[in-house]
């Protein structure tokens, strides 16, 4: 049976971070019929465990286990894959839902066009540096809360060699974009804690990983200037 969203969690750690945001959503959304996918990357024992007892509290809750880790591009094809939602929702466990924020972007989704909606967005007119933008047209949605419908995500894939989060929505962004959609920037009521995917991966590692994702975003849609919804300045750096 198809539910009405389903909301994807990659789980990389942090287990108490990801109770917070399972919490949340069912604080905030009795009255719509979803359900919580915990993709479990290889997280450990105790991730493992919490991301079970989660599910044996919440029927809305499931979860899948991979061991090792596959890395966020292949998690995550692995947990849109098997989400029974109409709508797909990509949300990190930083994101702590304070009201209704699936609603609005289930509103956004159904105007015609739209092929991406989120919390936060971002533009660029060097494909060089992007810089958030409250739109609500933008030229990506970034992956903290991403919804996409799942006619769309059939056709688009999480590219698989990006084994860390940061650029992957850039890439999965334009790709739904290139199919001829927008993506709209919603406001929604949640407040962002610390991300510990970020500040607690070593710096030098979360730099080179970034630079890997980025770089084969770049390769894929340099050529796709048309997509710059304020226009293309040229390769430059922003002073």
């Amino acid at each position: 049976d198809r539910h009405q969203v389903s909301v994807v969690v990659h789980v990389a750690g942090w287990p108490e971070d990801v109770a917070r945001a399972v919490a949340a959503l069912g604080a905030h959304h009795g009255h719509l019929d979803y359900e919580v996918l915990l993709v479990e990357d290889g997280a450990g024992e105790a991730s493992g465990r919490a991301c079970e007892d989660l599910a044996g509290g919440d029927g809305r809750v499931r979860v899948l286990h991979l061991e090792p880790a596959a890395g966020f591009g292949a998690a995550m094809n692995l947990g849109m894959s098997q989400a029974l939602g109409r709508v797909l929702v990509w949300l990190d466990p930083h994101v702590e839902a304070t009201g209704d924020i699936l609603g609005p972007l289930l509103a956004v989704l159904d105007e015609p066009g739209t092929g991406l909606a989120g919390g936060w967005g971002v533009v660029t007119t060097s494909m060089l540096e992007f810089e958030a933008d409250d739109g609500p047209e933008v030229d990506a949605i970034e992956g903290y809360l991403l919804a996409v419908p799942r006619a769309l995500a059939s056709r688009v894939r999480v590219d698989p060699k990006d084994r860390y989060y940061r650029n992957a929505d850039l890439d999965y962004s334009f790709a739904v974009r290139a199919l001829d959609h927008r993506a709209t920037r919603v406001e929604v009521p949640a407040r962002r804690h610390r991300h510990r995917g970020y500040h607690d991966t070593d710096p030098a590692e979360r730099d080179r990983a970034s630079k890997r994702n980025y770089d084969r975003f770049l390769a894929r849609w340099r050529d796709r200037t048309d997509l710059l919804t304020h226009g293309f300045r040229g390769y430059h750096r922003h002073r």
